[in-house]
């Protein structure tokens, strides 16, 4: 009979593979009736019926299933196949915890509890439930399944009483402190701990658990991560350190991962002069990690640092944000603005000028090209990213955050040579002398021409990478009216040399060599950089409609013969010259901006306004509008995925009243997952919500909140329970974090509230008042549930 049992089955199963529904179906129901008793068959029909699309009946029998509450954890987990989509995973909790009580002893349907728990973060339950998992069948992974739970529960205490913290201020009329918050009045988690009592639970049973890894057998690099971030989680650096240089200094396998984490400790310590010393020997081994020379310019000049945690460049800072600033700010310990908060107490370890000194010898000795491969093959030299591999260092961070090998994946990127291979160029150490001159402008210590300077000698070295001038754009706003107007003249006039350098080498060379093709390039990319850093500067700036319209037409001349560069290149690569497109249609509304003023002043002057009915249509700010229209259509036809090509069609389609086409241009860019939160609502749905359309606009807020919906209930929790299941507890912290940010997106409040707006407008137009009535009951219920459960002070 179990054999015949298991043929049945493995027949289900073979349908299944081959997307059989139907005849899954078939079988399961002849099984049902040979094993009446055995819920297995019912649950892989109820799965087949789902996937037929007959969700209705699937659930029907499902509920049966639940009803019974089998103790077979295969079975009850294969429900969540139809109860997931339906939003009705929360279900399967009684089911699992009836099954439990019948068997108490049964490791996988415990198990199965905890991912419920998982599922749904509860995190005070699925502590107890890992505490009955290691009590009955004793593993280290149950125990730190407790530590995690804990931690877990001190970031949402934390969090909760930080909220009510900044409520009960503002309710005073008093804005909220932007300082430390105490860990020890929150309560609302952990049943009725403190987060300070959860932190101190959970930092005693991972010291326990560490103290037994003796001998040649040290805890796993995510452990001693933990264990770390709990110690410094409620201050204690010194422990952490010690913990660091002792029992835990086999944990992590690469010198140069340990120097960063001990490094890291420092600095939220507050012993800067320590931790500069431990940034500047990592930086020495990783010269192109932009977060570790960010980290060392703060240690050495306090007084500029940003307001971010301490640690952001490791996983030390990701833990540590789950645990301590994972929801509000305000919540975070270690962060610099409570280490200027200490150095205006005279706790400076040197000062501004022997930091600025030591700066600039360090920079001065970093190398400006790559590493070669035996250099870097060393392992106090190499990094890679800890989620994949534990053991291994953080992956290093260029500016901006772009891959270094991405942006230098070719030769023509470099200047370095071994023999006939050349080297690419590093971006960090020299992108880091424009950093130490903006902090000595703030300081006081430099002028503004020092900042122009230093951005132009950036250029100069590097103007050839594509991000070149992404580089340099955040400190182009810190530079006066007078010196932008005077560095935007400049760099168009490297712009006009690279072009005429460039037409010179054209003429003399065919172009046919490899060697030929990439200097051409490199000269072209000089000068896409140079007039993409004069745009950004404000510049060039017209004194005429006509010459803002002739200069666009200059420019799409340029693009025209930059063409045969064009050959062989894939559709979906970055051009070499595809700023000229965006910068042209920039000068062409800038032309209708400037018709448009001239139209009014002149309208002012004549009592009678006929001059505006007698002139040149041609030269109507709509005209122009048009004209960098039909320049960009005329670009996606050859360039279909570039895309400021299609969000500036976006935004033209849309100034013009076009949102139909405004929305197939978007949608060209195949936005989805996680672009929602960022392009759609930034792009799209302010345009389409303006021009009131709302058979565009419902299809994007529902494909918006789709994404968060799906996270929030379903892919969240299933990232939290393999994060569990591998023992990547990092992972836990990071995902709840992420989990939590999402919900307090603007994005997802914005869409859900004109989600409900929508449906007000639609039902009544077209349903009943009862209906409509009810519509704008729920709208009006909306806000009150989003507007209560948020820190709008984080937000802003």
């Amino acid at each position: 009979m179990s054999r015949q049992r298991e043929q049945r089955l493995q027949a289900i199963y073979d349908a299944f593979d081959a997307r059989n529904y139907k005849g899954a179906i078939k079988l399961s129901n002849a099984a049902i009736q040979k094993y009446p008793d055995q819920p297995v068959f019912k649950t892989l029909k109820a799965v087949a019926l789902d996937r037929t699309g007959k969700s209705a009946e699937a659930l029907q029998l499902v509920d049966e299933i639940l009803s019974l509450a089998p103790p077979d954890d295969h079975v009850l987990n294969m429900l969540l196949l139809v109860l997931k989509p339906a939003k009705r995973a929360a279900d399967l909790q009684q089911a699992y915890e009836t099954a439990c009580s019948k068997e108490p002893n049964n490791t996988e349907l415990l198990q199965g509890l905890f991912g419920c728990h998982v599922r749904s973060f509860n995190f005070q339950a699925q502590q107890q439930v890992a505490m009955k998992l290691n009590k009955t069948h004793p593993n280290e992974l149950y125990q730190w399944w407790v530590i995690t739970s804990l931690a877990l529960q001190a970031h949402e205490a934390a969090a909760n009483a930080a909220v009510a913290a900044n409520h009960s201020t503002e309710r005073r009329g008093t804005p909220a402190a932007g300082g430390g918050t105490s860990n020890g009045g929150a309560t609302a988690a952990g049943g009725g701990l403190g987060a300070d009592k959860l932190l101190q639970l959970a930092e005693a049973m991972a010291g326990r658990l560490l103290s037994k890894h003796t001998g040649c057998c040290p805890p796993s690099w995510e452990c001693a991560m933990l264990y770390l971030g709990l110690l410094q989680a409620q201050g204690k650096y010194d422990a952490a350190l010690s913990a660091l240089r002792g029992p835990l200094f086999r944990s992590f396998s690469l010198s140069a991962e340990r120097r960063e984490a001990e490094a890291a400790l420092l600095l939220a310590k507050g012993d800067l002069a320590a931790a500069a010393a431990a940034y500047g020997q990592a930086i020495q081994d990783q010269p192109d990690d932009w977060a570790l020379l960010l980290l060392y310019l703060d240690c050495l000049l306090p007084g500029t640092a940003c307001s971010l945690p301490a640690i952001s460049s490791n996983a030390v800072a990701q833990m540590l944000t789950g645990i301590e600033a994972g929801t509000t700010p305000g919540t975070v310990v270690g962060g610099l603005e409570a280490l200027v908060a200490k150095l205006s107490t005279g706790e400076a370890a040197t000062s501004v000028e022997d930091g600025i000194t030591q700066a600039e010898s360090l920079l001065l000795k970093l190398p400006t090209t790559a590493p070669t491969e035996s250099s870097s093959s060393s392992p106090s030299s190499t990094a890679t990213d800890p989620a994949s591999q534990p053991q291994q260092s953080s992956n290093t961070s260029t500016p901006n955050g772009q891959d270094n090998n991405e942006v230098n994946n070719s030769d023509d990127n470099s200047s370095g040579h071994i023999g006939s291979k050349q080297l690419p160029l590093l971006r960090g150490p020299a992108l880091a002398v424009v950093e130490l001159t903006k902090r000595r402008l703030q300081l006081g210590l430099a002028s503004q021409q020092d900042l122009a300077d230093a951005i132009l000698q950036y250029h100069d070295k590097l103007g050839h990478l594509v991000s070149c001038a992404m580089d340099v754009s955040t400190y182009l706003p810190l530079l006066s009216s007078e010196t932008r107007t005077a560095l935007a003249q400049q760099f168009a006039q490297l712009a006009e040399e690279s072009a005429a350098d460039l037409a010179a080498q054209q003429q003399q060379e065919d172009g046919s060599s490899k060697s030929s093709s990439k200097a051409l390039i490199r000269l072209l990319r000089r000068q896409m950089a140079a007039r993409q850093i004069q745009a950004d500067l404000g510049g060039p700036v017209f004194a005429t409609a006509a010459a803002a319209a002739q200069h666009a037409q200059q420019l799409i001349q340029l693009y025209a013969s930059y063409l045969p560069f064009y050959e062989g290149l894939d559709e979906r690569e970055r051009g070499p010259a595809d700023e000229l497109l965006w910068l042209a249609a920039a000068a062409l509304m800038q032309a209708a901006a400037q018709q448009q003023l001239d139209g009014t002043l002149d309208s002012s002057k004549h009592s009678d306004h006929r001059s505006d009915q007698t002139g040149d249509p041609t030269s109507h700010p709509i005209s122009y509008m048009l004209q960098a229209l039909l320049a960009l259509e005329a670009a996606a036809a050859s360039r279909p995925y570039c895309a400021p090509v299609r969000l500036g069609l976006t935004g033209l389609h849309g100034l013009l009243g076009n949102p139909k086409a405004a929305t197939q241009h978007f949608f060209m860019l195949d936005v989805k997952h996680i672009q929602h939160d960022t392009l759609s609502s930034h792009h799209l749905l302010p345009l389409l919500l303006g021009l009131g359309v709302s058979e565009g606009s419902d299809e994007v807020l529902s494909s918006t909140l789709k994404l968060f919906e799906d996270h929030v209930h379903g892919d969240a929790g299933e990232s939290l329970m393999q994060a569990y299941e591998r023992g990547t507890f990092t992972k836990v912290l990071e995902f709840v974090c992420f989990k939590e940010k999402l919900q307090r997106s603007h994005s997802y409040i914005l869409s859900r509230a004109e989600d409900a707006i929508l449906s007000v407008a639609t039902a009544a137009a077209t349903s009943s008042g009862a209906a409509a009535a009810a519509a704008h009951t729920a709208a009006a219920e909306l806000p009150i549930t989003l507007l209560d459960s948020l820190d709008w002070q984080g937000m802003r």
